[in-house]
């Protein structure tokens, strides 16, 4: 074969909910590498085992997870089977089970890949199947020596990645406007739950030239209009990045292109933000894992801390960046009161609109992590498992000693809650700030509202009375009459979601907060606080509040000055629904734990915590833990007792007939 040009075909192994909107790289590094080192290699990318086999080529890779091998052997031995051709396997699984190569693959690439594929592809060239000998004096590989799997000295990380070329994505197909790249590998981070060390090695970056130098490409070759920097860990280096910054500035992107990227709350702070906004990053993405310090450090490790992660909300949103953070439950020791406080976290920050999108994973044994060797210990998984299991750890991976299975199974409701709260992200939030009266407290009203962002836009309007709105005009503020309104009213927009208050009577934020979300979470026009509580008094700020829609709205507008709006709004079918928040001096207070009470009551028939406990939390988790493990018996009961009341009502209406025939 020497001097002939060999063909190389590269897959990835890809479950079909795996996909994702990105194409993967690797393939395309180790294409660009080839042309530089070894021009005489022909590299292409299919999508599957089937088309492989129709290019016939003279060598075939595939790049495998743990939660795809079972597809990565079953597309290697139909391969071996139609062209007996040497297939070779990449990918973190092999590189963490190195001495688990399958059956099917002659040769398995242990972490990064480059430098060990021109070594391979030289061998291959020369001969169709080098041997053992030859193998043996590359670095970085496994492979089979008859019945034995062989596994040669690792490969050291390439220490100057400025000498690889930015990946070739011709290979991968048609232009798309949005992309993804990578601007280092590895992460210097040492999770308990991650791999990324395992393959990479130690945390490395590209230069600022190559990284600029491959946005370019994606603009100019391939119209992108959207870049996420795909690094475990993009904001890392501050003069690094604001070398990247000077650049994309220099050449006019920011505001023309979006991007978008990850990073460790611990590291982000002010200086990182400034250098994000002025690149033009509209989105971040990181993993806050959980609430509870205790689990928080257990997994990420001493410096972590639950403080940072509310602050890179908090940094996101002043600097006008959506942010998508992902959670872990699951963990050794988390108990409910834990899950609880991730779940707060979760939902508050999708109520201050801080959270436009988030994920929560069950803590998993991957290969080549510490939860791994964890769960290897007690007996869960081996390198012989259906590794198809890792995508319901739940099932048999469950590794938190500290709640039953059945009690984690129940936060799933939450999941679920926030999920649907996220639809609040798109509604825009009006504040109609009356100030008829109790002029003098717009100011301190003014600068709560403005402190938690939880209006789009306020307006303050004059309904009646001798305010003078040019005045408040002239000191700042959005003022006039009723009439300053009607710009929502001329087109219908099912987006708008308006909140009505009143300030002479004091300031509470938190309390509009609260309505805005009671009512998206409830099928009304409008809410209001009742003029009253059981046990404790509303404030006259809260009675003063209501939330309603567009459609509220007009006929809130139409009801006004007569003597009983509530009646008129009725009348004109708009539904108006009262809110009690302390109606229960035992309710729970938290938003999160209220919603998770309701659902306990409704599902699990679990009544709420009986008076004389102090610790309302502890409380609900027995509760759980004593009744959700039970469940199955239970419902069973429940079924044997349903099957007897129908056989009793069944004789009672055989002995009802006789007695009429009778």
């Amino acid at each position: 074969m020497s001097g002939r040009t060999l063909t190389f075909c590269g897959l990835t192994a890809v479950h079909p909910q795996d996909r994702s909107q990105y194409h993967s790289l690797c393939f395309a590094y180790l294409a660009a590498y080839a042309q530089k080192h070894a021009s005489w290699t022909k590299v292409t990318v299919t999508p599957d085992d089937k088309a492989a086999i129709a290019q016939r080529p003279d060598l075939v890779g595939i790049s495998a997870s743990s939660l795809n091998i079972k597809i990565a052997v079953r597309w290697a031995e139909r391969i071996k089977r139609e062209l007996n051709v040497p297939v070779v396997l990449g990918g973190i699984h092999i590189t963490a089970l190195p001495h688990t190569l399958p059956a099917p693959f002659d040769i398995g690439v242990i972490g990064e890949g480059e430098l060990t594929f021109i070594e391979l592809l030289r061998f291959f060239r020369e001969t169709r199947n080098p041997d053992a000998a030859q193998l043996q004096a590359v670095d970085g590989l496994v492979f089979r020596d008859g019945d034995r799997v062989v596994q040669t000295a690792p490969r050291e990380p390439i220490a100057d990645l400025g000498e690889l070329p930015p990946p070739d994505r011709t290979i991968l197909g048609d232009r798309f406007s949005s992309a993804h790249m990578v601007t280092s590998r590895g992460c210097p981070f040492d999770c308990r739950f991650c791999s990324s060390k395992r393959f990479w090695g130690s945390w490395r970056a590209f230069p600022v030239e190559t990284v600029l130098a491959e946005i370019d490409d994606l603009v100019g070759n391939f119209g992108v209009e959207e870049i996420h920097f795909f690094d475990d860990l993009f904001a890392v280096d501050q003069k690094r990045l604001t070398a990247i910054a000077d650049g994309l500035i220099k050449r006019g992107y920011p505001g023309r292109i979006k991007f978008s990227c990850t990073l460790r709350a611990e590291s982000a702070d002010e200086a990182t933000f400034t250098q994000l906004a002025r690149m033009g990053v509209q989105r971040v993405t990181f993993g806050a894992e959980s609430n509870s310090l205790r689990v928080l450090r257990w997994l990420k490790g001493p410096g972590a801390s639950v403080e940072a992660n509310q602050r890179t909300l908090d940094l996101a949103k002043e600097h006008g960046m959506i942010c998508s953070p992902s959670f872990i439950k699951g963990t050794p020791g988390e108990t409910g009161d834990d899950l609880l406080a991730t779940y707060e976290f979760i939902l508050r920050g999708i109520r201050e609109r801080k959270i436009d999108y988030f994920e929560v994973h069950c803590l998993t044994p991957f290969p080549g992590t510490a939860i791994w060797d964890l769960a290897k210990e007690r007996g869960l998984v081996d390198e012989t498992m259906d590794f198809d299991e890792l995508r319901v750890p739940w099932e048999r991976l469950y590794m938190n000693e500290a709640m039953p299975k059945t009690s984690f199974y129940f936060f799933e409701n939450l999941t679920e809650i926030g999920m649907r709260w996220l639809g609040m992200s798109k509604r825009k939030v009006i504040g109609i700030v009356d100030v008829s009266h109790g002029v003098e407290h717009l100011p301190v009203l003014a600068d709560d509202l403005r402190a938690r962002g939880i209006l789009d836009d306020w307006h303050a309007v004059v309904f009646h009375g001798d305010v003078d709105a040019a005045e408040l005009k002239a000191q700042g503020f959005d003022a006039g009459g009723p009439e300053l309104l009607q710009r929502y009213l001329d087109d219908d927009d099912p987006s708008l979601l308006f909140a009505y208050m009143r300030p002479e009577e004091g300031v509470d934020a938190e309390a509009v907060n609260r309505l805005i979300w009671w009512h998206y979470d409830h099928p009304v026009d409008m809410t209001l606080h009742s003029a009253f509580r059981h046990f404790a008094p509303a404030t006259p700020f809260e009675r003063s509040l209501a939330v309603g829609n567009q459609h509220g709205l007009r006929a809130g507008l139409d009801a006004f000055g007569s003597e009983k709006p509530l009646e008129r709004l009725r009348r004109a079918g708009i539904a108006v629904a009262t809110y009690r928040p302390d109606d229960d001096p035992w309710a729970i207070r938290s938003q999160t734990a209220a919603l998770f009470s309701d659902k306990l009551k409704r599902d699990f028939g679990i009544e709420r915590p009986w008076k004389g406990r102090e610790k309302l939390f502890a409380a609900v988790e027995e509760r759980i833990v004593t009744d959700a493990a039970v469940l199955p018996k239970r419902e069973a009961r429940a079924r044997k007792i349903g099957k007897m009341t129908d056989a009793l009502r069944e004789a009672m209406r055989r002995l009802r007939d006789r007695e009429q025939r009778g």
